[in-house]
């Protein structure tokens, strides 16, 4: 029997006005129960935000099993609250294959190991794209793939670094030249959040980047196919960034060491290791993996909020069984419903800055 008592201790860190959103689906849940009888499996990062998340799940009446991404190890004060809780907790990636109706997944990790009798929830994009380019025999829905994912990615994964950067190195950003591999949103986002310390920005990546973002910020942009301006940029940097969303992309496809860096501070914020073999644990902070997990709250929850709240919510969705067989983006309409009440709640008019992201 689920001890609810035992998640009073993560709501003591997270008031009901820091998670609005996740507080309404915990009432809903509460109420309606639309949960019951179904078995569902979390493979997301274990943390004392992803516990909030879990909750509403377990008060609508699902049997939850929560598992971790494999990239980084579980926070202790999040799983001793999920023991106390009586949660089912495994993990070590071992699962009988047809024994779930939904995954709520993270990095695609669940593909190929489980197959949900009903459904599945992708989280980020290294997932989303492992899902896209599989024969799938049930529906999969990407938060990802949506409006609100900008909310964590553009602005929490972006406000981390900044200060997870600060934090651990103990260093100014000012005026110091940062090469950032990968143009998507974190990678825009960190771009962003680094205006505001220097103009040595630049952006490499093998698609183009929108002008008016890099006019904004004052970017420099690099196509990533030519390697002799890469090479030289690397060279000057003093902080190197990778957001690619590309395992080993560092090793494999750019072919670097740490020796063609010089002396620059590496990071990475991909989900995966985006350095490779090329590169030891000890070469990059925080042992390659992502760099703002350094800190005690890897993202705000105002960022996290709705983000765990669609990822949750999907379950609805493909419980109407409107959904076939195969991946499908989050509906723009939710998207854009979720995002403009989190506009509304924390009185941020984002609107016209996302205009340059998109």
């Amino acid at each position: 029997m689920v001890n609810f008592d035992a998640f009073k201790v993560a709501h003591q860190k997270y008031k009901q006005e820091e998670m609005p959103f996740l507080w309404q689906s915990r009432t809903q849940a509460i109420h309606k129960k639309p949960y019951s009888g179904l078995k569902i499996l979390q493979n997301i990062p274990l943390t004392m935000e992803s516990v909030l998340k879990i909750e509403p799940l377990v008060l609508g009446g699902a049997e939850v099993t929560v598992s971790n991404i494999m990239s980084m190890p579980p926070e202790k004060k999040a799983l001793d609250i999920l023991k106390a809780a009586n949660i089912n907790i495994q993990l070590e990636h071992v699962y009988i294959r047809d024994e779930y109706d939904f995954c709520l997944d993270c990095c695609g990790e669940l593909l190929g190991v489980i197959s949900p009798r009903r459904g599945a929830v992708e989280l980020t994009q290294t997932g989303t794209i492992k899902y896209k380019n599989s024969n799938l025999t049930y529906p999969l829905i990407s938060i990802d793939d949506s409006k609100i994912k900008l909310l964590e990615t553009f602005f929490g994964s972006a406000d981390a670094f900044i200060r997870a950067f600060l934090h651990v190195t103990r260093q100014e950003l000012v005026n110091k030249c940062v090469v950032i591999f990968g143009g998507g949103r974190i990678g825009k986002g960190i771009a962003f959040q680094l205006k505001h310390y220097t103009n040595n920005i630049s952006i490499i990546d093998v698609s183009d980047v929108p002008e008016k973002f890099l006019n904004l910020c004052k970017v420099n942009f690099i196509n990533g196919l030519q390697h002799n301006l890469v090479n030289d940029k690397i060279k000057q940097a003093d902080i190197i960034v990778t957001v690619t969303g590309v395992k080993n992309v560092i090793s494999e496809f750019y072919n670097f060491n740490k020796a063609d860096f010089h002396n620059a501070i590496l990071i990475n914020m991909g989900a995966e290791d985006e350095y490779g073999k090329n590169f030891s644990l000890q070469d990059v902070l925080f042992d390659k993996k992502p760099f703002n997990f350094m800190l005690a709250e890897p993202t705000k929850m105002k960022y996290l909020d709705p983000v765990f709240y669609a990822h949750n919510m999907a379950i609805d969705l493909l419980l109407s069984g409107k959904f076939s067989a195969g991946y499908h983006a989050l509906p723009n309409t939710l998207a854009q419903e979720i995002l403009d009440k989190w506009i509304l709640l924390h009185n941020e008019n984002i609107n016209e800055l996302l205009t340059y992201v998109l």
